[in-house]
């Protein structure tokens, strides 16, 4: 993984430490050596220099509807998922926009990453404790 892919609030796993489950990006320093630097639970926080500590997580229909999206339509081989834009198919999620293609996605910092940069809000997961 790439520094230079994430930004702050994305989710990553931490190789390291696979058993705390997704994590939160909140610092990102470049320099000689970028450093990476997740907090999870409600204090901790750990910073690692070495990138191949970290691995993107896979995006599934479970994490889009932890975002919110939700199944709207049936297509031939997959789904529409409402936040508009965002269509399953057999081999992936693809993203369209307006009518034309973006292209696959395939981690969860990166729909993080293009919801951002279509929207200018922030894909977070919803507080499930509030409903």
């Amino acid at each position: 993984m790439k520094p230079q892919e994430l930004r702050i609030r994305n989710l990553i796993i931490d190789k390291l430490r696979p058993d705390r489950g997704p994590v939160e990006v909140f610092r990102l320093t470049s320099g000689s050596m970028y450093s990476i630097t997740y907090h999870y639970g409600k204090a901790f926080e750990e910073t690692y220099q070495n990138n191949d500590c970290f691995k993107h997580i896979e995006l599934s229909q479970d994490w889009l509807l932890k975002f919110g999206f939700e199944k709207i339509n049936h297509i031939r081989d997959g789904l529409i998922f409402k936040k508009a834009w965002l269509v399953f198919e057999g081999t992936g999620f693809y993203a369209t926009w307006r009518g034309g293609p973006i292209g696959k996605i395939e981690s969860v910092a990166r729909l993080q990453n293009l919801y951002f940069a279509l929207t200018g809000e922030e894909l977070t997961i919803l507080d499930t404790d509030t409903k």
